[in-house]
C-alpha cells in the first residue's frame, strides 16, 4: 500500500529543486538588452565631473526626436549607480572639462553609452578643433548607438573617425559645417539607418555617397537648398522610410517623380517648399505614402483630390481659415487631417542683436 504523505513530501520536494534549478538558470542566463542595462555602476575615475548623464525614452523609428524629453540622473563624476527604465537610452553630455581633455574616455567602461551628445561650440579659434578631436576618442564606446552633435563645430573631419563604431545606428548634425565628404566612409558602417542633416551644406557631388548607406530608412534634410541631382541620389536610396526636404525653396514639382521609386517611403515632410498642385499627382502614385506634411505649400484644397487613392493616415496643412468647401475637400484626403502652424516664431531684431555675434556667423 502506497504511504501518500511519504509521497506528497517526495512531489513537494523535487518541485523546490525544480524551482530552485529555475531561478539559478535565471539569474545566470544572458538577460535582454534593456535588463542587462536596468542597473549598472559607471566610473569615471574622476573626482571632477566630466559631464551629464541623461536617460531617453526610445520612439522606435524616430531617433533622437525625443532629446527635450531627457530626465537628468546626475553628474558624471566619481562612481555613478544609474538605473535605467525600459525603453529607455542611456545618454552623456561631456563637458568644456572632458573636451579639452578627451584621452580621459578610455578610462570609461566602453560598454555602457547608447547616446553621446556633444553640443560644444568654440568661442575662438584655438577651440576649433575640440568636437573633431572628440569623434576620435568616441570610438571607445563600443555599444554606442547615435551620436548627436546638432549645433557643434563637429566637421567631416570629425564624424569620419566614428568609422569604427560598428554599432552605430544614427547620426545628427544639424546646423552643423558639414558638406558630405564624410559621407563615404560612414556609409561602410552596417546599422548606420538615420541620418540628420538638417541645416548643413551637403555639396552636390557628396549625395551620391547616399544610396551606399544599405538599410538608410531615415534622412532629414530640411533646409540644404536641394538640387535636381541630389534629388534624383534621394530616389536610389529604396529603403527610406521617412525623408525630410522642409524649409527649402528649391525643392519643387520637377523634382518629385525623383522619389517614385521609394517604394518602402512612409512618411514625406515638403512643408515649406516651392511645390504646388502640379505634383500632386506624382505623390499619388507612391502607394506608400502614409504621413504627408505640405505646410506653408501653394498646394490647395482642390488640389488635394489628386491624393485620394493614397488613403493618407495622417496629412499637415497650415492652420488658416477654411471653407466648409474646403474643409469637406480635406477631410476627403484624410479625416485625420492636422491644421498646424507651420513657420516657426521669427527671432526678433533684439535677440539677434544681442546673441548673433555668439553664433560666429553660423546662425543662431
Amino acid at each position: 500500500m502506497i504511504n501518500l504523505n511519504k509521497t506528497h513530501k517526495c512531489i513537494a520536494i523535487i518541485l523546490f529543486l525544480a524551482f530552485f534549478v529555475l531561478m539559478a538558470h535565471s539569474a545566470f542566463a544572458p538577460a535582454d538588452a534593456v535588463d542587462q542595462k536596468s542597473k549598472i555602476t559607471i566610473d569615471f575615475h574622476s573626482a571632477v565631473s566630466l559631464g551629464s548623464l541623461y536617460v531617453i525614452p526610445i520612439i522606435h523609428g524616430v531617433p533622437y526626436a525625443t532629446w527635450r524629453e531627457r530626465q537628468m540622473i546626475g553628474a558624471a563624476v566619481g562612481k555613478v549607480c544609474v538605473t535605467v527604465p525600459p525603453d529607455h537610452q542611456l545618454c552623456f553630455e561631456p563637458n568644456r572639462r572632458l573636451l579639452d581633455h578627451p584621452e580621459l574616455m578610455n578610462k570609461f567602461d566602453p560598454d555602457f553609452l547608447d547616446l553621446l551628445y556633444i553640443s560644444a561650440s568654440s568661442m575662438d579659434d584655438t577651440e576649433n578643433q575640440r568636437c573633431n578631436q572628440a569623434m576620435a576618442y568616441a570610438s571607445h564606446f563600443k555599444s554606442l548607438k547615435e551620436v548627436v552633435a546638432d549645433r557643434s563645430d563637429v566637421s567631416d573631419i570629425g564624424l569620419m573617425k566614428l568609422i569604427n563604431l560598428e554599432s552605430l545606428q544614427a547620426i545628427s548634425t544639424m546646423h552643423c559645417d558639414v558638406d558630405g565628404s564624410c559621407l563615404q566612409t560612414l556609409s561602410k558602417l552596417p546599422k548606420l539607418h538615420a541620418l540628420n542633416l538638417w541645416g548643413t551644406h551637403i555639396a552636390e557631388a557628396n549625395f551620391k555617397y547616399l544610396p551606399s548607406f544599405k538599410v538608410l530608412d531615415y534622412l532629414n534634410l530640411n533646409q540644404t537648398r536641394l538640387t535636381a541631382v541630389g534629388a534624383r541620389e534621394i530616389g536610389k536610396c529604396t529603403s527610406l522610410k521617412q525623408l525630410f526636404l522642409a524649409y527649402d525653396v528649391t525643392v519643387n514639382n520637377s523634382m518629385i517623380p525623383s522619389f517614385l521609386p521609394l517604394k518602402n517611403l512612409e512618411k514625406l515632410d515638403l512643408r515649406q517648399t516651392s511645390i504646388d498642385d502640379k505634383c500632386l499627382p506624382t505623390l499619388a502614385r507612391m502607394k506608400s505614402l502614409k504621413d504627408l506634411d505640405l505646410r506653408s505649400t501653394a498646394v490647395t484644397p482642390a488640389g488635394l483630390a489628386a491624393l485620394i487613392p493614397l488613403h493618407l493616415v495622417a496629412l499637415r496643412l497650415s492652420d488658416r481659415a477654411y471653407s466648409d468647401l474646403q474643409i469637406k475637400q480635406i477631410h476627403s484626403v484624410c479625416a485625420g487631417t492636422s491644421m498646424l502652424p507651420s513657420v516657426p516664431k521669427a527671432v526678433d531684431k533684439d535677440t539677434m542683436r544681442t546673441f548673433a555675434p555668439l553664433s560666429r556667423n553660423s546662425g543662431l
